[in-house]
């Protein structure tokens, strides 16, 4: 892994405590479906307040799984500090599969193959919704965070690279690069994955609050890759200053590497959720984004 000399960057490396048991949190309340006015459904957990709050846009496979299953640990932390969750059905997945499609990232690919850009109609119905938010006085807009894990991760980063609404990402193990995954393998239209290369987004990043978690030998979403693209970001970033002077402000930019516990490295580290949470509220003494 490349190391970029003449920067100071929060790099953790991150290792399991011997006996470490995973650390259980309880989900706050149910989750509600609702529908915005242009006919959009989506899930949201939290209840909304007299005043805006703090919101989670959370990606990942079915609106309900990202806010109930473990991957939204996250956002039941959050939530005990005022924080909404915001979640819709990803490409393929939920309601948005079509009858005969393949599901999830198999899917993406079906989708790309047939020249559909699966990512343009997803993250238009989901700015949608955030619009709506934010008009209904629902969602502080000056707070907002996108989230993910994995092909979610993938969604979290190129939606926040064509809001800049969004102030902070959160990533983990995420999806970089589509010929990376198994999925896409002998794939033929190596331009139109590539159009997508997270890689490309770093310079719309340049700027965000960033935290990045990826496993050592993640072979699942090709790992190299997303680290590097972590790099970049902090490259191109204007808390990057002159060579040694100054530091990154209050660990704006995270990249946390641990060791990969599954065979083919995909996975986090039992304490991800607490300490992303953390680094989230930190960021609240900067103003919100």
């Amino acid at each position: 892994m490349r190391i970029i000399a003449n920067v100071s960057l929060a790099l953790a490396v991150v290792a399991p405590l011997p006996g470490q048991t995973r650390t259980e949190v309880e989900r706050p309340g149910s989750v509600k479906i609702l529908e915005s006015p242009s006919g959009v459904r989506f899930a949201l957990l939290g209840e909304a307040g007299e005043r805006p709050a703090p919101t989670v846009l959370v990606f990942g496979g079915g609106m309900r799984a990202g806010l109930e299953d473990r991957s939204g640990t996250l956002c039941w932390i959050l939530a005990r500090h005022g924080f909404l969750s915001v979640a819709l059905d990803s490409p393929c997945h939920g309601e948005d599969q079509r009858s005969g499609e393949p599901f999830g990232l198999a899917g993406w690919r079906d989708r790309l193959e047939k020249g559909e850009d699966f990512l343009a109609e997803f993250l238009k119905r989901t700015t949608s919704v955030l619009d709506y938010l934010i008009r209904k006085r629902i969602t502080d807009p000056e707070w907002i965070v996108a989230y993910g894990s994995s092909r979610g991760g993938f969604l979290a980063l190129h939606f926040a690279a064509v809001d800049p609404r969004i102030g902070t990402v959160v990533a983990f193990a995420p999806v970089t690069d589509l010929l990376a995954l198994r999925e896409f393998q002998g794939f033929r239209d190596k331009a139109a994955a590539r159009s997508l290369d997270v890689m490309e987004l770093a310079p719309k990043l340049a700027g965000r609050r960033l935290f990045v978690q990826m496993g050592h030998n993640d072979e699942r979403v090709g790992g190299g890759h997303a680290i590097d693209f972590a790099l970049r970001v902090m490259e191109l970033s204007p808390y990057h200053m002159k060579p040694l002077q100054g530091i990154w402000s209050k660990d704006a930019l995270k990249l946390v590497i641990t060791p990969s516990e599954s065979r083919n490295g995909h996975t986090t580290y039992d304490r991800v959720h607490h300490d992303a949470a953390e680094w989230i509220l930190r960021g609240t003494g900067e103003g919100g984004n």
